[in-house]
């Protein structure tokens, strides 16, 4: 396989969720890429592909830190994507493995803009934790001329106020550290009691929430928690 950079998406936790063309590149590609949100710890994204990956393969492992410090974030992906044209310009096809989807809040998006003009990049999809929370609860996201919003906790409070109000299907993920402000708009809309939030999908500590009306949170929720608001027709 000649030198490429892929990024694939190992979906939201669930092996089952692995696609035939993410495993089809684990097989073919020289070199594995995971991130990690700390140091020392395990790469959820690499457990997942893990069992598909050849034994002989080498894994090289990079803490991407979670930091609203945005020096501190461009200095890593700097230094990853230096690394990754190192091994490139060896002739060596490297895959870089992402919770989700690639092309949906994902890393992978910042080492592409520094390596896609000199190096062929391919974007494998994934599944995202929203898609298979909606099928986990049997909810459509979206049907007919309807709206679908997704937007990540993190962002202003005004910009997740107008979209419970203008959407008819409102993504919210990371929501975790955000919890009392969500809810806080929620009951600005009457809408508590049309949220659904899951928390580590279908990973083996799942857990979900329905109809939120007195729920005061839980502070034992995972920061991998995504809020899905689906407004009834009379909302």
């Amino acid at each position: 396989m000649p030198a490429k950079l892929y990024g694939i998406g190992v979906g939201p936790g669930d092996k089952g969720y692995l696609t035939l063309k993410a495993i089809e590149k684990f097989k073919a590609v020289d070199i594995i890429y995971v991130p990690t949100g700390k140091k020392g710890q395990a790469s959820l994204a690499f457990s997942i592909a893990e069992p598909y990956i050849p034994s002989h393969t080498p894994v090289k492992t990079y803490h991407f830190p979670m930091t609203k410090d945005q020096e501190v974030k461009t200095k890593q992906w700097d230094q990853v994507a230096h690394a990754m044209a190192q091994d490139l310009d060896q002739g060596k096809s490297l895959a870089f493995l992402t919770l989700g989807d690639p092309s949906t809040y994902s890393t992978f998006t910042y080492l592409e803009e520094r390596l896609g003009q000199d190096y062929p990049v391919e974007v494998v999809a994934g599944i995202t934790s929203y898609q298979a929370m909606a099928a986990a609860l049997q909810l459509p996201l979206v049907i007919d001329e309807e709206s679908f919003t997704v937007l990540p906790a993190t962002t202003s409070t005004d910009l997740i106020r107008l979209s419970l109000k203008s959407a008819d299907t409102i993504v919210i993920m990371k929501i975790k550290r955000h919890l009392k402000k969500i809810l806080a708009l929620l009951d600005e809309e009457n809408l508590r009691d049309q949220a659904y939030i899951i928390s580590q999908a279908t990973m083996e500590e799942e857990k979900v929430y329905g109809d939120l009306s007195d729920w005061q949170g839980d502070e034992s929720i995972s920061y991998f928690s995504t809020m899905i608001v689906r407004k009834s027709k009379e909302a």
